[in-house]
């Protein structure tokens, strides 16, 4: 957001410096002596800004490019306010550009102003939410005193999820969208899950629908348990990426399957009975 503004700004700019720089050649082709493409009169503009050749004998031609490139820098200096002098205006046509230049300039430096204060002491919403969750995450752990490995794990687990857009209560906006576009939007962020997902395959888009916005991303490190044999199923697990280890005992550790992206555990426990216990274990075979 802050790259397209800064962009825009630039744009708005250039193009207002362009415009000035071609009135302000406008003005100098208005007062021509002839139809010759560079015969200024010798009270314009032109005329008095020319300069001479490399061996300084004789005055160099005007051509469109320094032309243009002049009225550029004169453009640039009066809409900056900087002015150094050396092309001023003379003649009414050129004090009347130079007048309307000026108070355009002193609009664009306004806006320039206000706009770059913007950027550095504004935020969108969102930004400051995850500012604000960032600091009292970190009030927390520091005040609880978590291991600086826990730690670690915990400001990995909380980025991951900002950066998957978590932050925003997905659900609740979606809710507010009529059915159709709702469909388009969770088929647009949800397609590549659902296609590898099996069971989602045979559920109606409603059901979805439902599930696929309760569904709240997790980063977790090699060599860290899910889930216990014997734990209370509250929750169910969907693979989008690594690998994770699911046993059949702990001690000794009896493995009974690796899971990969697609693959989904701890459901049964979670569907068939809310006062089911576990009875399996699963742990991260590599950061999932």
């Amino acid at each position: 957001a802050v790259f397209m503004r800064s962009m825009r700004l630039v744009i708005i700019v250039f193009f207002l410096t362009h415009l000035s720089a071609c009135s302000f050649m406008l003005v100098a082709n208005l007062e021509k002596r002839s139809t010759d493409r560079f015969d200024f009169s010798h009270n314009s503009w032109p005329m008095r800004t020319e300069v001479l050749d490399e061996e300084q004998q004789a005055i160099q031609p005007w051509t469109i490019s320094r032309l243009y490139l002049t009225a550029m820098y004169w453009a640039v200096t009066t809409i900056t306010t900087i002015g150094f002098g050396d092309i001023t205006a003379k003649t009414d046509a050129e004090i009347c550009v130079s007048l309307f230049v000026s108070i355009v300039g002193a609009c664009v430096l306004g806006y320039i102003i206000g706009n770059v204060t913007s950027f550095v002491g504004h935020d969108d919403d969102i930004t400051r939410a995850i500012r604000a969750k960032n600091r009292r995450m970190k009030a927390y752990l520091s005040r609880r005193r978590i291991p600086k490995q826990l730690q670690n794990a915990v400001r990995s687990h909380f980025e991951y999820a900002w950066n998957s857009g978590s932050i925003i209560d997905e659900e609740s906006v979606l809710q507010e969208l009529p059915y159709y576009l709702r469909m388009q939007i969770i088929h647009f962020l949800y397609n590549n899950l659902i296609n590898n997902v099996p069971f989602l395959q045979d559920l109606g888009p409603d059901c979805v629908s439902i599930m696929v916005t309760k569904l709240r991303p997790l980063q977790i490190t090699a060599g860290q348990f899910l889930f216990h044999i014997g734990g209370y199923g509250d929750e169910m697990f969907i693979i989008d990426s690594g690998e994770v280890d699911i046993l059949i005992s702990e001690e000794p550790e009896q493995l009974r399957a690796t899971l990969g992206p697609g693959a989904y555990f701890g459901e049964f426990a979670l569907l068939v009975d809310r006062a089911a216990k576990r009875t399996l274990s699963a742990r991260t075979a590599s950061v999932c």
